[in-house]
């Protein structure tokens, strides 16, 4: 509805009360009330049009500039900050203080160096890794066969090294045998066929790892910590032969499963060398 606006002053009167101050107006004797005006019953449907929020009209050119620094100063680009000498390696980190204390630090590797002296990286994930993690007994595959250290157990407690080749009928494939491809298979681990060892072996032997590259180490068995290597085997992934380099120590050879025959053929003058009947393994021994 619109009506007209009326203005008028008129005296108030107020009054206190408890729960605040009350106004009374006058009586409206002398003012007749405002009773005419319009209603509106319908709704406009076509909009007032207004003009776009694009400027149409072009921007008066400037007639001052504010001056910089405030106060008409050229400033000084000779302060500002200048870059330090390049460095003659781009690799090499940018920080070299100590990280912040955030981030938590140690002095060691979380894996240790176990039969380990020397001090150059050692990569990862290689096929010799087990000889220096854990309890340092668990299988290397050098294909076709695999090495593992002894170390007092076995039905031997032989503290030689165990040298195993897996016959196909020790494998298991599984779920389903016949299935192309299979989902996996699985081999017998802890069997000791030929242990290479020696009399000087014993509860002291420690085993070291020395000469490690990419594709190849040597590891050692020891009489004990700090002596030369009583036993030292080389190894290379694929190797056609198993390799023992005897230093001053008593060959031994045993096995946890059974020899059925052990025969020696000499060639001269200072190479013998032994087979057994129930493996393909061949033992070359150096006189």
């Amino acid at each position: 509805m619109s009506t007209s606006a009326i203005t008028a002053n008129v005296p108030v009167i107020t009054t206190a009360l408890s729960s605040g101050t009350a106004q009374i107006l006058p009586s409206v004797s002398t003012q007749t009330p405002e009773t005419s005006g319009t209603v509106l019953s319908s709704l406009d449907k076509f909009g007032i049009p207004t003009s776009g929020p694009i400027l149409s009209t072009s921007i008066a050119t400037p007639t001052t500039t504010v001056a910089p620094n405030g106060g008409g100063v050229t400033p000084d680009i000779s302060a500002t900050v200048k870059a330090g000498s390049l460095a003659s390696n781009i690799f090499i980190p940018i920080a070299t203080d100590a990280p912040p204390s955030a981030f938590g630090s140690r002095p060691d590797h979380p894996v240790p160096r176990l039969g380990i002296s020397e001090t150059s990286p050692i990569g990862t994930n290689k096929f010799y890794a087990n000889f220096f993690l854990g309890s340092q007994t668990s299988g290397t595959w050098t294909h076709p066969y695999s090495l593992a250290w002894s170390k007092g157990g076995g039905s031997t407690e032989s503290w030689g090294m165990t040298i195993q080749q897996l016959e196909d009928g020790q494998k298991v494939f599984g779920p389903k045998a016949d299935a192309n491809p299979v989902q996996y298979y699985i081999n017998p681990i802890g069997i000791q066929p030929i242990i290479l060892s020696a009399v000087e072996l014993g509860n002291s032997t420690v085993i070291t790892n020395t000469d490690l590259t990419a594709f190849s180490a040597n590891v050692n068995l020891l009489a004990s910590a700090g002596d030369q290597p009583t036993i030292t085997f080389p190894l290379v992934q694929g190797m056609g032969f198993v390799t023992g380099i005897f230093n001053g120590g008593t060959p031994v050879l045993q096995s946890g499963v059974l020899f059925r025959s052990i025969t020696k053929s000499t060639t001269a003058p200072k190479v013998s060398r032994w087979q057994t009947f129930d493996s393909s393994l061949m033992f070359h021994n150096t006189e």
